[in-house]
C-alpha cells in the first residue's frame, strides 16, 4: 500500500477476500487496482467477501476508483443480482444496494437504471412500497410490509449496518448496541479498549492495533491474519514461533539455523568451535574470526583428510591417511630415511628413538659413535670419530673398506688389507715386498741390508735410522756397481778399483807410469809392488814431527812431516791431520771421524756437517739451503724453511706467534713445544675457540652467549671435568719420548747433539699437524 495524497491500493492475489469502508474527503481519493498478466492476457482480480459482511465496499464519502476488478457476490436474501456500471475497466457483476445511501444517490443519480434518474421516494407510514426508501430521520420507521423497506432492530452479536438499537431489549443496552455497531461499521475510529483488535480486516492495523504479519517479515508484535489464504494462520504462527520462540520449537517445524540457533547442541547440531571441530558440528555462518570457509576446511582436515591436499591440510605427525602419498611416510624402526617423519603416537618406536635414528642419516657428522655406529660407506665422520675409508694403494691397518666404492671394490680392498694385517701369510704375487718392516724379509722377500755387511741381493730398509737408505744404496752401489759411481759417492779404492784410470787415478805399473798422478796399488801381489811404488813415488819416510823441504815427499797416514805434499788420491788422506792436509769437500775418509766434519746426510743435516760436492744423492745446493734453515733461520722464507714448533726466531713475523697462555690464546697462534704453557693443554684450549661445536663441556665449559653447541649439550650439569670425553681427540704429550728415539740419540756423537735434537723436535712437530686448526685466510706449514 502506497500512502500519498490519498490511497493507492494494489491487490496482489488472484482472489481477494475483504470488506472495506471508504470514508475519505474528496481531496484524498482512493484508487484500488487489481489484475495481473498471464501469457500477455490481462486477468481480473475476483473480489468477494465472507458471509458476515453486508457489502464488499462501503463508500461513505470520497472519490473511489476501481480498476481490473471483478465482483462476484450476492447481497440480499432473494439473491437478486444487478449488473454494475463499468468504469475504467471495472466489471461489476452483482447487486449494488444504494437504499441506505441517500446522499450518495442524490450525487450519483445515474448509477442505477431503476431509479428513474432520481432517488427513490421516502416511505410513508401505511403506504410502504417496494421502491420507496425509509427515512431514518423520522421518529419511527414505517412498518416493514414490503420485506425490504425499513431496518430491523439490532441483535446482539449480529448487528448490521441498517439495524437500529432497541431501547427496550434486556441484556443488550443501547450503549452496548451502539458500541457493537461502531466496532463493526466504524471500527477505524474506535479505541482498542472499546473494540478489541480483529484477527483480520481491522482498519486500525499498524496503528492502534498490531500490523498483520507479512510472509517472510513477521515481527514479534504482528498479528496473524485469519482471512488471508496466501498466508494461512498456521504458517504465520509457525514463522513467528521460529523467529521469536525458536528454542521451544521442534526441528520438524523450524529447521535448524545456520547461525544463532538457541537449540544448537540440543535438538540441533552444535556449532563448530575453532580448533575444536567435531564430525557432527555445523559451521556457523556468522563468526567473524572463524569464517565458514575456515570451519569447513578444519572439518575436512579432520574427517575427510584423505582427500585433502597438503596445501589446505598440513601433514599430521601421526595417523595421517596420506602418509606415503601426499605426505611423507612415517619412519619405521631400523629403516628410517631422510624423508620420513617420526610418528608421535607410536609406542614401539618413540619420537625420541626415531629422531635419534634420523640424526644418524640427516646429521650423522655431528653424532657420536655410541648413538650412530660407523657406517660401512658414506660416513662423514670417516677420518675423525670413525676410521678412514681405505684408498687404493694407501690402505692402512686401521682403515675400513668402503662397501659402496666402484673404483676400489671391497674384494680389492680386503685383499690389499691382508697385505698389512696378515702380510706374513701372503704371496709376493698378491702383496709386493715392502721396503721396510716386511715379515717375509729373508724368506719369500729379500733380506734387508745390514750396515757393514751388505750383499748384492739385500734391499735397503727405508725405515732404519742407523743405516739410512741413501747410505745403504750408496754402499751397495760402491760395492756391486762401483764402475758406474763417481769418486765423490764412492771413494777410490787402493786396489782393484774398476774406475782406475777414469774417475780414479790409474794404478802405477812402474815409476810415474802411466802418468805422474798414478797411485800405488796396495795389492802385495801387484806387478809393481806397493813398497817399491811408494819408495819411488817419494812418500815421506821421516818422522811426522820433523820438517822437510816443501813438497819434497808425499804425506802418508804414518809420516806427515811439515812441508810434505798432500796426496792427490783422497783415499790416502786417512790418518793425516787437517793441519797438514785440509779437509776435502768430497771423498775425504777422515770426515766424521773427528779430524774433519761429517758429510751431511739428507734428512739429518746439522749446523756442523759439511755439504759434499758432486754428490748425486744429496746435491750441495740442497744441502746448503737446509743448513741455512739451521744456522741462519731468521733470514729465510717459509717456502725454504717451514715454521718450527719451537724456538723459531720468525715467530710473530712471517710465522705465527707462539701461544703464551690461555688468556692470550688466539685463533692464529701456535702451541709451542717445551713451553711453560704445555702443548697438550694449549691444543685443547685452542679447540674451544676454533672447533667449539664438537667439544665436550668438560673440556670447553659453555659460554653464556652464542654457544654453537646449544641447549642440548650445555643444559647438562654436574660433569666431572676430570672425566675424559671419548669424542675428544687424543693429544699426545710432547714430553713423552719414544724409547727407540732415546736409543738412537745415544748413538749420536756429541758434536751432532744440537742438530739431532732440532731434528727430533721437527719430527715431533710433524706428527702433531693433524690437531692444528687454521684460519681460512692463512695456512701454516709445520713439518
Amino acid at each position: 500500500m502506497k500512502c500519498a495524497d490519498g490511497y493507492d491500493i494494489n491487490l496482489r492475489d488472484a482472489n481477494h477476500y475483504e470488506s472495506i469502508t471508504v470514508d475519505q474527503f474528496q481531496t484524498a481519493p482512493v484508487f484500488i487496482k487489481g489484475g495481473f498478466k498471464q501469457n500477455t492476457q490481462l486477468i481480473h482480480t475476483i473480489w468477494t467477501f465472507n458471509s458476515s459482511s453486508a457489502q464488499v465496499i462501503l463508500l461513505n464519502k470520497g472519490n473511489l476508483t476501481l480498476e481490473n476488478l471483478e465482483f462476484n457476490f450476492t447481497i440480499n436474501s432473494q439473491r437478486n443480482k444487478k449488473d454494475g456500471f463499468d468504469q475504467k475497466g471495472c466489471d461489476a457483476n452483482g447487486f449494488i444496494d444504494l437504499s441506505n445511501e441517500v446522499e450518495y444517490c442524490k450525487s450519483k443519480e445515474d448509477l442505477t437504471a431503476n431509479s428513474g434518474k432520481a432517488c427513490p421516494a421516502y416511505c410513508t407510514k401505511g403506504s410502504v412500497t417496494k421502491e420507496c426508501a425509509c427515512d431514518t430521520n423520522l421518529p419511527s420507521y414505517p412498518e416493514d410490509s414490503s420485506g425490504k423497506a425499513c431496518p430491523t432492530y439490532c441483535e446482539k452479536g449480529s448487528v448490521t449496518q441498517n439495524c437500529t438499537c432497541d431501547t427496550n431489549l434486556p441484556g443488550f443496552t443501547v450503549a452496548q448496541c451502539q458500541l457493537e455497531l461502531k466496532c463493526k461499521f466504524d471500527l477505524v475510529h474506535q479505541e482498542v479498549s472499546d473494540c478489541p483488535c480483529l484477527s483480520t480486516g481491522d482498519p486500525r492495523a499498524n496503528q492502534a492495533c498490531p500490523s498483520y504479519c507479512i510472509r517472510g517479515y513477521a515481527t514479534t508484535n504482528c498479528s496473524c491474519d485469519t482471512n488471508l489464504p496466501s498466508y494461512p494462520v498456521d504458517s504465520c504462527l509457525k514463522e513467528k514461533n521460529c523467529s521469536f520462540d525458536l528454542i521451544h520449537q521442534p526441528v520438524a517445524n523450524c529447521p535448524c539455523l545456520a547461525t544463532g540457533d538457541p537449540r544448537a547442541g540440543d535438538t540441533c547440531p552444535a556449532y563448530c568451535i575453532k580448533e575444536q571441530a567435531t564430525s557432527d558440528c555445523v559451521c556457523d555462518y556468522y563468526i567473524p574470526d572463524y569464517t565458514i570457509a575456515q570451519c569447513q576446511k578444519e572439518k575436512a582436515c579432520k574427517y575427510n583428510l584423505v582427500n585433502q591436499s597438503t596445501t589446505d591440510c598440513a601433514c599430521l605427525s601421526t595417523n595421517d591417511p596420506r602418509a606415503g602419498k601426499a605426505c611423507p611416510s612415517y619412519c619405521v624402526k631400523g629403516q628410517p630415511t631422510s624423508e620420513c617423519v617420526c610418528d608421535t603416537n607410536s609406542t614401539g618406536f618413540t619420537v625420541h628413538q626415531c629422531q635419534k635414528e634420523k640424526l644418524c642419516i640427516t646429521d650423522l657428522i655431528h653424532q657420536n659413535i655410541t648413538d650412530c655406529p660407523c657406517q660401512s660407506t658414506g660416513d662423514p665422520r670417516a677420518g675423525t670419530l670413525c676410521y678412514s675409508y681405505c684408498a687404493q694403494g694407501q690402505v692402512t691397518s686401521e682403515c675400513v673398506c668402503n662397501t659402496n666404492s666402484s673404483n676400489f671394490t671391497i674384494q680389492q680392498c680386503q685383499k690389499e688389507k691382508l697385505c698389512i694385517t696378515d702380510l706374513i701369510h701372503q704371496t709376493v704375487y698378491d702383496c709386493k715386498c715392502l721396503s721396510t718392516g716386511d715379515p717375509r724379509a729373508g724368506s719369500t722377500c729379500p733380506a734387508y741390508c745390514i750396515k757393514g755387511s751388505t750383499n748384492q741381493s739385500c734391499v735397503c730398509d727405508t725405515n732404519t735410522s742407523n743405516f739410512p737408505v741413501d747410505q745403504c744404496k750408496k754402499d751397495k752401489a760402491c760395492k756391486y756397481d762401483l764402475a758406474n759411481q763417481t769418486a765423490t759417492d764412492c771413494p777410490c779404492l787402493s786396489s782393484g778399483d774398476p774406475r782406475a784410470g777414469k774417475a780414479c787415478p790409474a794404478y802405477c805399473i812402474s815409476k810415474n807410469t802411466p802418468n805422474a798422478d798414478c797411485t800405488c796399488d796396495s795389492n802385495p801381489s801387484a806387478s809393481y809392488p806397493p813398497s817399491t811404488c811408494q819408495s819411488e813415488k817419494q812418500y815421506c819416510q821421516i818422522n811426522s814431527n820433523s820438517s822437510v823441504q816443501k813438497d819434497s815427499c808425499i804425506c802418508t797416514g804414518t809420516n806427515y812431516p811439515y812441508g810434505c805434499k798432500c796426496p792427490t788420491d783422497p783415499t790416502q788422506l786417512s790418518g793425516i791431520p787437517k793441519d797438514r792436509c785440509e779437509c776435502r769437500s768430497w771423498g775425504d775418509p777422515r770426515a766424521g771421524k773427528g779430524e774433519c766434519p761429517s758429510y751431511c746426510i739428507k734428512g739429518q743435516t746439522t749446523s756442523n756437517c759439511a755439504c759434499e760436492t758432486c754428490s748425486s744423492i744429496y746435491p750441495s745446493e740442497t744441502c746448503e739451503k737446509d743448513q741455512l734453515c739451521i744456522i741462519d733461520l731468521v733470514h729465510q722464507t717459509k717456502a725454504d724453511c717451514p715454521c718450527l714448533m719451537k724456538g723459531d726466531p720468525r715467530a710473530g713475523d712471517i710465522c705465527p706467534s707462539y701461544c703464551k697462555s690461555k688468556s692470550e690464546l688466539t685463533v692464529n697462534c701456535v702451541c709451542e713445544l717445551g713451553s711453560s704453557y704445555p702443548q697438550a693443554t694449549c691444543e685443547r684450549d685452542k679447540l674451544c675457540i676454533v672447533d667449539l661445536i664438537h667439544q665436550s663441556v668438560s673440556n670447553c665449559p659453555c659460554i653464556a652467549i652464542n654457544d654453537p653447541r646449544g641447549e642440548s649439550v650445555c643444559k647438562q650439569t654436574e660433569i666431572d671435568p676430570s672425566d675424559p670425553d671419548p669424542t675428544d681427540p687424543i693429544i699426545p704429550d710432547p714430553t713423552e719420548q719414544d724409547p727407540e728415539t732415546d736409543q738412537e740419540q745415544g748413538s749420536v756423537s756429541k758434536e751432532d747433539e744440537e742438530g739431532e735434537e732440532l731434528k727430533k723436535e721437527e719430527s715431533s712437530s710433524s706428527s702433531l699437524i693433524w690437531i692444528l686448526y687454521l684460519s681460512s685466510d692463512q695456512q701454516i706449514r709445520i713439518n
